[in-house]
């Protein structure tokens, strides 16, 4: 019986000397408490941590070392634990010597009958702050994402809606509380429309938007979402509608002026073959009253022949009138896929008496691909061009003079008509500036400075060129270039890449 004591004490003792060197080297912080609040026992950790030696943490009460915003819930912990009670893990922070803050997780156990609490608390101000930065981070978000003026939407990997900021939910009409978790093409669906798509809204409205969209990958290249930047563009387009107004005002404008100057002789161009034909018919009624027709076969055949000429005449008037019909058209723009050179021969037509009593006219016609454009808008281009190149030209010198038009087909299978006189020539200096608005190298009072401007403005509109150079030998060169006409399969390969749903899109990850 006493050896079986002695055993016992012996393990006892082991014990607790092993208890007191896990105390000591645990890495953990181990303490002991007591109700009175100040610190009864230990461990090297908290010295590593805080900096401050194990007396000077005993000599003071625990509480001065708590940080002054958590004392009140420490006090408040403390009470229960004094009272037996268990608790949630308190977490709080505790003073360093340097002044700095450490936070701390608290595992404790009273024991009220010695008046000590027992705890081990764990160092969590690593994970504090990567807490705090990814909060600072997340509100650094949500505040980019509520100043941006664009519409934002986010997705996860799936397809569904991750996020949206409140450009968004005013957009689409849809808020980020009932958008959350849908697939994307459930609230955001777009239509081709125009130059611009447009979203559909939640109540069927249509808006005109501008929009991107990037995928976002994991390191490894894995599709992890994506996101959807997109902007409303109705002020832009009512703005850039009402710049389309003025500008096809501005053009019309251009256009009658164009008229005024050729109005006279395009009169002549009328009069003349007009004179004939009224001649002719007053001969041929003549002629049948008198009844010389039916007694003469060659005073029939004569007849014959002024009738022809009359009709030729006639053609002749309708061939102008017919020009001037499609010149004067006020209408919107009108684009559709012609030939070019029934545009060329009517805007020659309607030029002509510029030309006439200047230089001789050559035609010097190659193939050519049919285009789509506006044809009233392409003449007046024609027009100014034949006009200005006859106005370079002095008169008297007819013979000696020439404009030539040649028309031909570049390497990238465009359109080329080209305008060569053998007029003046442009100075270089004048040739950057050749196109700009209301610049002119005639004289004040002669020219607005707006048609080469405007003729620009035409061809551009029509994702085409224009240019001006000078002659090899003399005279000035002015080159259109326009893109041949896209045809029917061209259309649909195009509609078929642009068909794509967002959610296949998405699907896809490109």
């Amino acid at each position: 019986m006493k050896r079986q004591t002695c055993d016992s004490i012996d393990s006892a003792s082991q014990r607790d000397a092993g208890d007191a060197e896990f105390f000591e080297m645990s890495l953990d912080h181990l303490c002991v408490a007591g109700f009175d609040g100040y610190w009864k026992r230990l461990n090297p950790s908290w010295t590593r941590t805080l900096g401050w030696t194990v007396e000077e943490l005993m000599s003071r009460p625990l509480i001065e070392f708590c940080h002054p915003e958590d004392r009140a819930a420490v006090l408040v912990a403390r009470q229960r634990l004094f009272a037996g009670q268990s608790i949630p893990p308190p977490i709080n922070r505790y003073r360093c010597k340097d002044g700095s803050y450490r936070w701390f997780e608290w595992r404790s156990v009273s024991n009220v009958e010695r008046q000590l609490v027992y705890a081990v608390a764990r160092d969590i101000t690593a994970e504090k702050e990567a807490e705090r930065v990814r909060q600072e981070l997340t509100e650094s978000l949500k505040a980019t994402l509520n100043s941006i003026a664009e519409g934002v939407i986010a997705t996860r990997a799936d397809g569904a809606i991750a996020r949206m900021n409140p450009v968004a939910e005013r957009l689409i009409g849809w808020t980020s509380e009932e958008a959350v978790g849908r697939p994307l093409d459930d609230v955001f669906q777009i239509v081709e429309a125009g130059s611009h798509p447009h979203l559909v809204t939640r109540d069927g409205t249509e808006l005109p938007i501008a929009f991107s969209r990037s995928p976002l990958r994991n390191e490894d290249g894995s599709l992890s979402g994506a996101v959807l930047v997109f902007r409303d563009m109705t002020a832009e387009k009512q703005a850039r509608e009402a710049q389309e107004r003025m500008q096809r005002q501005l053009i019309f404008a251009d256009r009658m002026a164009s008229l005024g100057t050729l109005a006279a002789g395009v009169a002549h161009e009328i009069n003349n073959p007009l004179a004939y034909v009224l001649a002719n018919l007053e001969m041929i009624a003549t002629e049948i009253d008198s009844g010389a027709p039916m007694r003469s076969p060659a005073r029939a055949a004569d007849c014959v022949e002024m009738a022809r000429e009359a009709l030729e005449g006639a053609e002749r008037i309708r061939k102008i009138v017919r020009g001037l019909k499609t010149f004067c058209r006020a209408e919107e723009e009108q684009r559709e896929v012609i030939e070019v050179r029934p545009v060329i021969e009517q805007s020659i037509d309607m030029a002509f008496s510029e030309i006439r009593h200047r230089a001789r006219l050559v035609k010097d016609y190659g193939a050519i691909p049919p285009v789509e454009v506006d044809e009233s808008r392409l003449g007046q281009v024609f027009i100014n061009l034949l006009v200005n190149a006859a106005q370079a030209i002095v008169e008297g010198d007819t013979e000696g003079n020439e404009i030539r038009v040649v028309t031909s087909t570049d390497t990238a299978g465009r359109a080329v008509i080209e305008f060569r006189d053998t007029g003046s020539g442009i100075p270089e200096s004048d040739l950057p500036r050749i196109f700009d608005p209301f610049f002119t190298t005639k004289p004040v009072g002669v020219g607005t400075g707006l048609g080469l401007s405007i003729c620009h403005g035409i061809v551009s509109n029509m994702n085409g060129q224009i240019t001006a150079e000078n002659g090899e030998a003399r005279g000035a060169v002015f080159r259109v270039v326009l893109p041949a006409a896209v045809t029917s399969a061209e259309a649909e390969s195009a509609e078929r890449a642009v068909g794509m749903s967002l959610g296949e899109w998405h699907a896809s990850g490109t």
